[in-house]
């Protein structure tokens, strides 16, 4: 969350991320691979009182790779994946310990040649977060998305915790592969460095272009992310994240046009690595 701004103070931050998952298992014989690169630029603006507003652009290609699969059909059920976001947050505080957050946007999610309109989805979360001391900060709150023929509704928790100089535990918000959504232990005792082991859920849900085996279909790829991180800060300003961990429990599922499923396909775990840096100015 960051901490409050003055009035007319700005915030930028740049975010570029490479990740690369190698080659999983299908149940039903094959492999899949995935390649996921992106920047996303952030601008926070304080509005005085400790409120702000900002903006947030991110966009992702998602590279697929099937290997000798046998699975649906024995065909790729899709290849690369474009993700393109454009979002808006305000932070209210109410006093010095309490603040509510509300955060709305826009996506398009499909292959290259997807139709547009099928690839959007729209929606936002919105949450309370409580400064109990310097310590500690807990919040809770929820989302909802609407678009690519399905609506989701989750909760989430916001978690900030110091346990001791050295030791904290907390929602993993550096870029990464996991996302935000889980916990991660993290050691602050190192001169420039921290580390941190944790776990997150990732689901994305995309549009389909007109042909293949399930044409202006969708999928989705889901997983759990357990990593370990390593961060190296050059100064205040400047980051550098690397990561090492895998996928567990993934699922990738095709549905036709109408978001009816057609098949679903486990994977094996998989090696996962990515590097991030990170800029603020």
């Amino acid at each position: 969350m960051g901490p409050p701004l003055a009035e007319g103070e700005i915030s930028t931050n740049i975010k570029v991320l490479y990740v690369g998952q190698a080659d999983a298992d299908l149940d039903d014989g094959g492999e899949v691979a995935l390649d996921r690169a992106g920047i996303d630029g952030s601008l926070k603006y304080g509005l005085g009182d400790g409120h702000s507003v900002g903006l947030n652009i991110s966009y992702v290609r998602s590279a697929y790779d099937f290997s000798g699969a046998t699975a649906f059909g024995g065909t790729e059920p899709w290849e690369d994946i474009d993700f393109m976001d454009l979002g808006l947050s305000f932070n209210y505080q109410i006093d010095r310990t309490q603040s509510l957050f509300v955060m709305p946007s826009i996506r398009f999610a499909g292959e290259t040649d997807a139709d547009f309109n099928d690839g959007l989805e729209w929606g936002g979360v919105m949450g309370y977060v409580k400064q109990f001391n310097r310590s500690l900060a807990l919040g809770i709150g929820g989302g909802v998305f609407t678009g690519l023929e399905e609506t989701t509704v989750f909760p989430f928790l916001y978690v900030y915790w110091q346990m001791s100089d050295d030791w904290r535990v907390s929602n993993p918000f550096r870029p990464g592969p996991s996302g935000p959504a889980g916990l991660e232990v993290v050691y602050t005792g190192a001169e420039n460095w921290e580390f941190g082991l944790g776990g997150g859920y990732r689901s994305s849900r995309f549009a389909l272009d007109d042909e293949g085996v399930a044409p202006e279909g969708y999928g989705q790829n889901e997983s759990a992310i357990l990593f370990t991180r390593a961060t190296y800060s050059f100064n205040r300003a400047n980051t550098l994240d690397l990561y090492l961990g895998t996928a567990v429990a993934g699922e990738l599922t095709l549905d036709d046009r109408k978001g009816r499923k057609i098949q679903s396909e486990d994977y094996d775990p998989s090696l996962m690595a990515a590097i991030a840096y990170s800029l603020k100015f």
